[in-house]
């Protein structure tokens, strides 16, 4: 680890089996010292450890792409939950001076979940000690966001509670279909 110069003093790295997301303070023969970025502390890991680890090592001289996921239902319009994102970016660089405003937001749609949809917010960077707090500000504006564009944020229950002693219709007619009664049981 000494000997490869991606880790280095104020590199800032993810690590996620590690669940590390932190700044590089320095690197010995035996240990690596990081300040995380989510809770602010001193973190030391055994190189032995980390060097067995996918490092993300994120530069200010690359392009810093992050991105925020969000679980809307089924029955949102499409062209509203992209302008709610296309809002959420726009105001979430007013607030956040981490995010670049010069750079247009990428809005994809991840999964098609059984309860919802997952869409990805995707945005670049201007210094990537402030990733944490521009996810946190991306957050916070959808959440604010959400109700003037009627999108919930919540995962809506779509399954439903039977009671021991009733059957939806649907099951009820397709057992009698099959031939099936309560004394064939």
């Amino acid at each position: 680890m000494l000997y490869k110069t991606d880790v280095v003093p104020g590199s800032v790295v993810r690590v996620r089996k590690l669940d590390l997301l932190a700044i590089t303070l320095r690197t010995s023969l035996i240990e690596t010292a990081f300040r995380d970025l989510v809770h602010g502390q001193r973190i030391i890991i055994p190189n032995s450890m980390f060097r067995n680890q996918v490092i993300e090592v994120i530069n200010h001289d690359d392009t810093i792409k992050d991105f925020v996921e969000f679980n809307i239902g089924y029955g949102s319009e499409m062209e509203n939950i992209k302008a709610f994102l296309t809002q959420v970016h726009k105001q979430a660089c007013e607030i956040e001076s981490g995010i670049d405003p010069e750079s247009d937001a990428r809005i994809n749609v991840v999964t098609t979940g059984d309860h919802a949809v997952t869409w990805r917010l995707t945005y670049s960077l201007t210094n990537p000690y402030r990733l944490r707090k521009a996810q946190m500000a991306i957050s916070e504006t959808a959440l604010a966001c959400s109700t003037d564009f009627g999108i919930g944020l919540n995962t809506p229950v779509t399954h439903r509670i039977l009671d021991a002693n009733l059957h939806p219709p649907e099951l009820v007619k397709a057992t009698l279909a099959n031939g099936v009664h309560n004394s064939d049981k």
